[in-house]
């Protein structure tokens, strides 16, 4: 079960709350923020992750796009980019986890997951990689991400060719 005093943690932490001001961008996060992606994300991740073995993934699936707060800049056109934010986010990631999670059996493996999260939306063109649990893993929380997106380029054939990786 997902301990939703940590989830209260982390949201209300004022560094996570900075995701509020960081714009959705018209391409790929119509849905307003950064912050509301992330909360949608978090919720996508429940299709997957919904016991107290796999609750490490919620956080993650929460915290994955926290590196947008530092690399967020508005474009000429009024649209968003994010330059290495999943980089950027592994490694600015103990700032926002409450106490219960700064440990390495939870650290380590986020970050792993954070700064790959993109990846999979990749896999596909050149085929796909091996089946590992990682990869699996990872595979779930780019559809938890394309899912938690109101995109104007439809992200359905993504979402399926990753659906079938992982079946």
């Amino acid at each position: 079960m997902i301990n939703y005093s940590i989830v209260r943690d982390i949201i209300c932490n004022p560094e996570f709350q900075r995701l509020q001001y960081i714009g959705g961008g018209q391409e790929y996060h119509q849905e307003g923020s950064a912050f509301v992606h992330s909360l949608l994300v978090f919720q996508n991740s429940f299709e997957f992750w919904n016991s107290p073995e796999t609750s490490n993934m919620n956080y993650i699936a929460l915290l994955h796009d926290v590196g947008k707060i530092y690399t967020g800049r508005e474009k000429a056109n009024g649209d968003w980019e994010y330059p290495n934010h999943a980089r950027v986010g592994s490694e600015a990631l103990q700032q926002f986890l409450p106490d219960i999670l700064l440990k390495p059996e939870f650290i380590l493996p986020a970050k792993w997951f954070i700064a790959n999260h993109i990846k999979p939306l990749f896999w596909g063109y050149n085929g796909f990689p091996q089946k590992t649990e990682n990869n699996i893993e990872l595979a779930k929380l780019a559809i938890c991400d394309l899912k938690g997106s109101f995109s104007r380029e439809p992200q359905g054939e993504k979402i399926v060719s990753l659906y079938e990786y992982i079946r």
